[in-house]
Protein backbone atom coordinates (compact mmCIF):
# COMPACT_ATOMS: atom_id res chain seq x y z
CA UNK A 1 0.00 0.00 0.00
CA UNK A 2 2.65 2.48 1.05
CA UNK A 3 4.88 1.27 -1.79
CA UNK A 4 2.20 2.59 -4.15
CA UNK A 5 2.13 5.96 -2.39
CA UNK A 6 -1.12 5.30 -0.53
CA UNK A 7 -1.00 6.15 3.16
CA UNK A 8 -3.17 4.17 5.58
CA UNK A 9 -5.79 6.00 7.58
CA UNK A 10 -7.51 5.18 10.87
CA UNK A 11 -10.21 3.15 9.10
CA UNK A 12 -7.62 1.01 7.33
CA UNK A 13 -5.66 0.42 10.52
CA UNK A 14 -8.82 -0.30 12.51
CA UNK A 15 -9.56 -3.02 9.96
CA UNK A 16 -6.14 -4.50 10.66
CA UNK A 17 -6.77 -4.30 14.41
CA UNK A 18 -10.14 -5.98 13.98
CA UNK A 19 -8.68 -8.78 11.86
CA UNK A 20 -6.05 -9.44 14.53
CA UNK A 21 -8.70 -9.34 17.26
CA UNK A 22 -10.93 -11.88 15.53
CA UNK A 23 -8.03 -14.32 15.52
CA UNK A 24 -6.92 -13.54 19.08
CA UNK A 25 -3.61 -12.18 17.83
CA UNK A 26 -2.90 -9.61 20.54
CA UNK A 27 0.77 -9.03 19.66
CA UNK A 28 0.10 -8.05 16.03
CA UNK A 29 -2.91 -5.96 17.12
CA UNK A 30 -0.71 -4.02 19.49
CA UNK A 31 1.90 -3.61 16.74
CA UNK A 32 -0.74 -2.09 14.39
CA UNK A 33 -1.91 0.21 17.16
CA UNK A 34 1.63 1.49 17.74
CA UNK A 35 2.02 1.88 13.98
CA UNK A 36 -1.12 4.02 14.07
CA UNK A 37 0.35 6.22 16.82
CA UNK A 38 3.73 6.41 15.06
CA UNK A 39 1.92 7.53 11.89
CA UNK A 40 0.37 10.42 13.86
CA UNK A 41 -3.11 9.00 13.38
CA UNK A 42 -5.55 9.46 16.24
CA UNK A 43 -6.92 6.14 17.55
CA UNK A 44 -10.65 6.14 18.22
CA UNK A 45 -13.16 4.07 20.15
CA UNK A 46 -13.17 1.42 17.40
CA UNK A 47 -9.39 1.11 17.71
CA UNK A 48 -9.55 0.48 21.44
CA UNK A 49 -12.54 -1.86 21.24
CA UNK A 50 -10.63 -3.97 18.70
CA UNK A 51 -7.67 -4.13 21.09
CA UNK A 52 -9.92 -5.07 24.00
CA UNK A 53 -11.51 -7.78 21.86
CA UNK A 54 -8.03 -9.08 21.02
CA UNK A 55 -7.28 -9.19 24.75
CA UNK A 56 -10.52 -11.10 25.35
CA UNK A 57 -9.75 -13.63 22.60
CA UNK A 58 -6.19 -14.00 23.88
CA UNK A 59 -7.56 -14.28 27.44
CA UNK A 60 -5.24 -11.57 28.70
CA UNK A 61 -7.00 -9.42 31.31
CA UNK A 62 -3.80 -7.62 32.33
CA UNK A 63 -3.33 -6.21 28.83
CA UNK A 64 -7.06 -5.45 28.68
CA UNK A 65 -6.65 -3.31 31.80
CA UNK A 66 -3.68 -1.52 30.22
CA UNK A 67 -5.60 -0.77 27.00
CA UNK A 68 -8.78 0.20 28.86
CA UNK A 69 -6.80 2.68 30.96
CA UNK A 70 -5.01 3.99 27.86
CA UNK A 71 -8.38 4.50 26.15
CA UNK A 72 -9.55 6.59 29.08
CA UNK A 73 -6.20 8.44 28.98
CA UNK A 74 -7.03 9.43 25.40
CA UNK A 75 -10.29 10.77 26.83
CA UNK A 76 -12.32 8.31 24.80
CA UNK A 77 -15.47 7.30 26.65
CA UNK A 78 -15.89 3.59 27.15
CA UNK A 79 -19.00 2.19 25.51
CA UNK A 80 -20.83 -1.06 26.15
CA UNK A 81 -18.67 -2.87 23.57
CA UNK A 82 -15.49 -1.83 25.42
CA UNK A 83 -16.88 -2.91 28.79
CA UNK A 84 -18.13 -6.22 27.42
CA UNK A 85 -14.73 -6.96 25.88
CA UNK A 86 -12.99 -6.01 29.13
CA UNK A 87 -15.35 -8.22 31.14
CA UNK A 88 -14.88 -11.08 28.65
CA UNK A 89 -11.07 -10.78 28.95
CA UNK A 90 -11.33 -11.04 32.73
CA UNK A 91 -13.88 -13.84 32.65
CA UNK A 92 -12.01 -15.88 30.06
CA UNK A 93 -8.86 -15.96 32.16
CA UNK A 94 -10.80 -17.02 35.23
CA UNK A 95 -10.37 -13.55 36.71
CA UNK A 96 -13.96 -13.95 37.71
CA UNK A 97 -13.67 -11.50 40.59
CA UNK A 98 -12.77 -8.60 38.28
CA UNK A 99 -15.48 -9.55 35.76
CA UNK A 100 -18.03 -9.79 38.54
CA UNK A 101 -16.79 -6.51 40.05
CA UNK A 102 -17.35 -4.67 36.77
CA UNK A 103 -20.84 -6.09 36.37
CA UNK A 104 -21.73 -5.52 40.03
CA UNK A 105 -20.64 -1.91 39.62
CA UNK A 106 -22.94 -1.56 36.63
CA UNK A 107 -25.88 -3.07 38.49
CA UNK A 108 -25.33 -1.13 41.71
CA UNK A 109 -25.03 2.19 39.94
CA UNK A 110 -27.49 1.43 37.18
CA UNK A 111 -24.72 2.49 34.84
CA UNK A 112 -21.14 1.63 33.99
CA UNK A 113 -18.82 4.27 35.38
CA UNK A 114 -16.72 6.01 32.80
CA UNK A 115 -15.37 9.43 32.04
CA UNK A 116 -17.79 12.24 31.34
CA UNK A 117 -20.67 10.35 32.99
CA UNK A 118 -21.51 8.22 29.95
CA UNK A 119 -24.68 6.26 30.75
CA UNK A 120 -24.38 2.60 29.78
CA UNK A 121 -26.56 -0.36 30.61
CA UNK A 122 -25.28 -3.93 30.80
CA UNK A 123 -26.45 -6.22 28.01
CA UNK A 124 -27.11 -9.93 27.67
CA UNK A 125 -23.52 -10.29 26.47
CA UNK A 126 -22.29 -8.64 29.67
CA UNK A 127 -24.26 -11.01 31.88
CA UNK A 128 -23.36 -14.08 29.81
CA UNK A 129 -19.63 -13.37 30.21
CA UNK A 130 -19.91 -13.37 34.00
CA UNK A 131 -22.35 -16.30 34.13
CA UNK A 132 -20.12 -18.37 31.86
CA UNK A 133 -16.99 -17.59 33.87
CA UNK A 134 -18.73 -18.52 37.12
CA UNK A 135 -19.94 -21.82 35.70
CA UNK A 136 -16.51 -22.62 34.22
CA UNK A 137 -14.94 -21.87 37.60
CA UNK A 138 -17.34 -24.39 39.14
CA UNK A 139 -19.19 -21.76 41.18
CA UNK A 140 -22.66 -22.94 40.23
CA UNK A 141 -24.44 -21.04 43.02
CA UNK A 142 -22.98 -17.73 41.84
CA UNK A 143 -23.73 -18.57 38.19
CA UNK A 144 -27.36 -19.31 39.05
CA UNK A 145 -27.52 -16.09 41.08
CA UNK A 146 -26.28 -14.11 38.06
CA UNK A 147 -28.78 -15.93 35.83
CA UNK A 148 -31.54 -14.81 38.18
CA UNK A 149 -30.23 -11.24 38.10
CA UNK A 150 -30.11 -11.32 34.31
CA UNK A 151 -33.69 -12.63 34.17
CA UNK A 152 -34.82 -9.82 36.48
CA UNK A 153 -32.97 -7.30 34.30
CA UNK A 154 -34.58 -8.73 31.15
CA UNK A 155 -38.04 -8.48 32.74
CA UNK A 156 -37.42 -4.94 33.98
CA UNK A 157 -36.44 -3.78 30.53
CA UNK A 158 -39.05 -5.99 28.79
CA UNK A 159 -36.33 -7.48 26.64
CA UNK A 160 -36.73 -10.70 24.76
CA UNK A 161 -33.65 -12.82 24.22
CA UNK A 162 -32.39 -12.59 20.66
CA UNK A 163 -31.88 -15.98 18.97
CA UNK A 164 -28.07 -15.81 19.15
CA UNK A 165 -28.15 -14.82 22.81
CA UNK A 166 -30.74 -17.50 23.51
CA UNK A 167 -28.21 -20.09 22.29
CA UNK A 168 -25.52 -18.58 24.51
CA UNK A 169 -27.89 -18.44 27.46
CA UNK A 170 -28.91 -22.07 27.12
CA UNK A 171 -25.35 -23.16 26.36
CA UNK A 172 -24.25 -21.56 29.62
CA UNK A 173 -27.19 -23.10 31.43
CA UNK A 174 -26.40 -26.57 30.04
CA UNK A 175 -22.74 -26.21 31.08
CA UNK A 176 -23.89 -25.33 34.59
CA UNK A 177 -26.23 -28.32 34.72
CA UNK A 178 -23.41 -30.59 33.55
CA UNK A 179 -21.15 -29.24 36.31
CA UNK A 180 -23.88 -29.81 38.90
CA UNK A 181 -24.47 -33.37 37.67
CA UNK A 182 -20.75 -34.09 37.46
CA UNK A 183 -19.92 -32.85 40.97
CA UNK A 184 -23.02 -34.15 42.75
Amino acid sequence: MQLNGVQPNVITLNSMLDACAKRGRLGPAEWWFHFMEDSNLEPNQVSFCALLNACAKAQNPKRAQVWFDKMLGYRIAADIVAYNAFIAACAGQANVAKAEELLTEARAEGIFKSIEGCQLEPTQVTYNAVISSKSQAGDVAAAVSWLDRMATWLEAWEIRLKPINTRRYFSTLMRMLWIVAYFD
